[in-house]
């Protein structure tokens, strides 16, 4: 039984041993990702700088009456988005936007 023991004891130091090792390779690639990050990562001037507001877009507006489907579409075609509408008696009015460049 004595003998048992020690072979208990030992394989305990083995394993003890083992989970230090793995710790170690842990901690160890652990940092090394940390470090990579840090080399690789953002420009520290990027990091220190204020976030900025996207621009804003600049639209510019067209309208038309009584427009039918091909109509409409030439002006999608062509960029235009439908934003509103307007019935006036039996009249149609629409107004169209897009992106000013």
């Amino acid at each position: 039984m004595a003998g048992q023991r020690s072979e208990c004891s030992n394989l305990g130091y083995h394993l003890k041993s083992i989970d230090g090792v793995k710790i170690r390779y842990a901690i160890f690639i652990g940092l090394a990702i940390v470090l990579a990050a840090v080399i690789i990562g953002i420009p520290a001037e990027a990091q220190n700088a204020p976030p900025q507001a996207p621009e804003a877009v600049k639209w510019e507006y067209t309208d038309g009456a009584n427009l039918n489907i091909p109509q409409m579409n030439a002006l999608g075609d062509q960029g235009w988005e439908l934003c509103t509408f307007v019935s006036y008696g039996k009249d149609l009015y629409y107004v169209f936007k897009r992106p000013k460049y």
